[in-house]
């Protein structure tokens, strides 16, 4: 089932039953601080890696061949691969800047910086026809002390940043790595469309009740919905005919860190603050078909548990993929990534068949490739590690 935690397993294995075989595995190691994306090119044939440092990582597996290095000051918080080819980046910036970057000149095609207010760009993503691009944004949150606790201070005494988080409720985000903390305040923010090709603002999208961060969004394959999930809890579905949210829904309580289409684009899936994996009717709107309890380890990295030196909580990763058919998701547990077979027959309605190699550490994101004959599993940890699983579908 879901609930069990495999930490004391280091090493990936499959259940006897699993359709997978594990074919390699290996690591890539180029990342020295939390890695807030990870993300394969169209048609699998690279990756794109970003972190808290302004690092930029594309690079090839089997074996690890770095291609390109982009530096930045500013944390690299989102990113996207154009869908129409394997050589265009949209890097988004912990200080407003959205940037369109060409993997094969080594350099920047056209950039543009979000308004003042919110300047976290926190999410982007584009539809299939690369021709618009979403942009969330966020407000920037108070500045944080970076020193861990004074000496003298009482063992499991609270950290500062944690009364904060407390007193204002868990509505900003927390970023410490080496000695340079920044927050992101996430009760207000924006949702904006771009031009793919020259990031000019076209629309400005509507979040009602209230403004606020947008921490996930997904278009469908028409490029005619964009699905978002937001701090405030809510599920939303804009139709970009109109530009207008046609729907939306309390979909968990506390943020939605994650939201995905189905293969079929009939229902929504969703991971949030709440631990839960949901699945949601899109024909009989707001309907939930399921609710899968996840791990509470599965979340672990990502709540607002700060200790002194680490990445507090990242709502900017993929908390789970699902394959090309749609038959099987991978997520995390804890240090692992896990692949569980959507079923009926399951109580929990997932049946774990994989167990990914271990990090050490919380997992932060995953994504999954299937593009190529073989599939391709990436996991990324809190320690800036990613580790690469090539599987074979029997």
């Amino acid at each position: 089932g879901l609930g069990e935690a495999t930490t004391d397993i280091s090493g990936p294995h499959t259940d006897e039953d699993s359709p997978f075989i594990f074919l390699s595995q290996e690591s890539y190691n180029e990342h020295h601080a939390p890695v807030t994306n990870c993300q394969f090119a169209p048609g699998g044939s690279c990756i794109a890696s970003s972190d808290l440092d302004g690092i930029v990582k594309v690079w090839m597996a089997n074996p690890s061949r770095t291609v390109a290095t982009v530096m930045s000051k500013s944390a690299v918080l989102s990113l996207e691969w154009l869908p129409t080819n394997s050589c265009s980046l949209i890097l988004g910036y912990g200080n407003g800047k959205v940037r369109l970057y060409d993997v094969n000149t080594k350099s920047n095609l056209t950039e543009t910086d979000m308004p003042a207010e919110h300047p976290r760009v926190v999410a982007v993503a584009c539809n299939l026809a690369a021709s618009s691009v979403a942009v969330a944004c966020a407000g920037a949150g108070p500045a944080m002390p970076s020193s861990p606790p004074e000496s003298g201070t009482q063992s499991g005494s609270t950290h500062p940043r944690q009364r904060l988080s407390a007193l204002l409720g868990g509505a900003v985000n927390f970023f410490t790595h080496g000695s340079s903390p920044f927050a992101v305040d996430t009760s207000s923010g924006s949702l904006s469309l771009l031009d793919a090709k020259t990031l000019k603002v076209e629309s400005v999208l509507t979040l009602d009740p209230a403004p606020t961060c947008v921490n996930c969004m997904m278009f469908n394959h028409a490029g005619t919905l964009l699905v978002t999930g937001s701090a405030d809890g809510m599920i939303r579905v804009f139709d970009l005919n109109t530009n207008d949210c046609v729907v939306g829904w309390h979909g968990h309580m506390g943020q939605v860190y994650s939201v995905g289409f189905s293969h079929d684009e009939n229902s929504l899936y969703s991971v949030g603050f709440d631990g839960k994996f949901n699945q949601w009717s899109i024909r009989q709107v707001a309907q939930k078909l399921g609710e899968i309890p996840l791990d509470t380890s599965a979340i672990a990295g990502l709540q607002l548990a700060v200790q002194a030196g680490n990445l507090a909580r990242s709502p900017y990763t993929n908390l789970f993929r699902l394959d090309s058919e749609g038959e099987h998701v991978l997520t995390s547990a804890g240090s692992q990534g896990v692949i569980y077979q959507l079923t009926d027959s399951s109580p929990s309605g997932l049946q774990r068949v994989v167990t990914l190699r271990s990090h050490g550490c919380p997992v932060l994101g995953v994504d999954w490739s299937t593009a190529l004959s073989c599939g391709t599993c990436l996991t990324t940890g809190q320690d800036g590690s990613i580790f690469v699983s090539t599987l074979l579908k029997k």
